[in-house]
């Protein structure tokens, strides 16, 4: 969990693979999931990551970048 959104990986037979953005604040919840293919580059899925915590978690999502920084993650370059 980073700030107030939790990001779990799931495989799916048919869908490829899919994450759950899950969300659980005081006053809101949320709980959606986003699939992408099986052969997704590191740097693809932090994209699609980043993408849909400023989103959908605008108070999220300065943390988010700040943590794909200190991975060594480049963000849409």
């Amino acid at each position: 969990m980073i700030g107030d959104v939790s990001i779990y990986e799931v495989e799916h037979p048919f869908k490829g693979v899919a994450l759950i953005f899950e969300s659980i604040t005081p006053r809101t919840m949320c709980q959606y999931e986003v699939s992408l293919p099986e052969r997704s580059s590191v740097e693809q899925i932090a994209g699609l990551i980043y993408v849909n915590v400023v989103q959908n978690f605008r108070g999220s999502a300065e943390m988010y970048k700040a943590h794909f920084k200190k991975l060594g993650l480049p963000l849409f370059q």
